[in-house]
Order: C-alpha cells, then sequence, then structure tokens
C-alpha cells in the first residue's frame, strides 16, 4: 500500500530564500519508509513570465496622445489594454474598458481627448519577485486584466490575466506529468 500526501515548502528554507517555490510528495511506502519526491522546483515568479520578453517590445501609449490612435494601437495589436509610459515610469493603463465608459458618458468627443483624461491612473502594479499566485489573486480583487510590472521605480514588463492562467496551468500539467512518470516507475 502506498499512501501520498503532498506539502509545500523547503525544510531547510533554502529554495524559499531563493525565491523558488517547492512542491513535494511524500510517499510512505508499505514497508512505513518515507520517500520524498520532488514534483519539480519551480520559480514561480512574475520574472519567470517575462524571461524572453523586452520592456522595450511592450506596446505603450504615452499621456498626451489622443485616445483615437490608442484605440488604432489596440486594435491593430488586438489588446486589450496599454500601459500608459512617462519616460520609464508607468503612470496608468489604459484599456478598452476605459474606451467604453468614455464613449458612453461623453459620446464621439471622447476620441479627441488625451489618453491621460481617460486612463486608469496610478494602476495595480506588480514587481518581477512577485509570486504567480499573488498576482492572480489581486487581478482577482482588484477586478484588474492587466498588471504593469515595476521594478524599482521603473516599468519594465505588462503582464496580463491571461499571462498568468496559462502560465500556472502549464506548472500544473509538468507536476502532473511528474508525479505520473513517478507513479508509474514505482
Amino acid at each position: 500500500m502506498v499512501q501520498a500526501a503532498e506539502m509545500t515548502g523547503c525544510a531547510a528554507g533554502r529554495c524559499a530564500r531563493a525565491g523558488w517555490r517547492k512542491r513535494a510528495v511524500c510517499v510512505i511506502m508499505s514497508t512505513g519508509q518515507e520517500a520524498d519526491f520532488r514534483v519539480g522546483e519551480v520559480n514561480m515568479s512574475i520574472a519567470r513570465i517575462l524571461a524572453g520578453r523586452s520592456a522595450d517590445s511592450v506596446i505603450s501609449v504615452h499621456a498626451g496622445h489622443p485616445v483615437r490612435e490608442a484605440i488604432a494601437l489596440l486594435a491593430k495589436h488586438r489588446i486589450g489594454a496599454l500601459p500608459v509610459i512617462d519616460g520609464p515610469r508607468c503612470i496608468g493603463v489604459f484599456s478598452e474598458r476605459d474606451v467604453i465608459y468614455c464613449l458612453a458618458r461623453e459620446g464621439a468627443a471622447a476620441l479627441d481627448k488625451p489618453v491621460s483624461e481617460l486612463m486608469t491612473g496610478s494602476p495595480v502594479t506588480v514587481s518581477p519577485d512577485t509570486d504567480v499566485i499573488e498576482a492572480l489573486t489581486l487581478v482577482t480583487r482588484r477586478r484588474v486584466r492587466h498588471l504593469p510590472v515595476i521594478d524599482g521605480q521603473a516599468f519594465v514588463g505588462f503582464v496580463s490575466i491571461g499571462d498568468l492562467v496559462k502560465f500556472r496551468i502549464e506548472e500544473v500539467e509538468k507536476e502532473a506529468q511528474a508525479m505520473l512518470s513517478y507513479i508509474q516507475m514505482a
């Protein structure tokens, strides 16, 4: 008989200090011996999602640009939001929601206004060190779909709820495959 219980953490603490999250399964064999099976060590931080991306590759808009141009960028790139950049800083997020609310309130005249008048200022942000689960909790609680990634005061990236969910699903699939492989070896 084999019993398995899932555990998280690292008793030595070295993984936590390194920013890694470790998932393990403690397998208790019929002999009563315990064997630790490491499902995987995964850096579950926003930095991992941003790996290989450059902040320069993020489609963004400046606060003074007309809303009409920002909408054209959203449509051209088939995206739902743009970080609003002022130098190295992200000062807001301009989303499709901002467009809808303003058009409903002001009509077509809103299209000629600067982005700064419609954007969501003081955006909810994360750092590269933020845990993916924390970021998912943040977007759920704050009811936002896009998070600027800020390192110090500098804008370093932009993640969507889709990026977060995709990353999490990939990690769960890897864990499931590792456990399946382990079970088949036993």
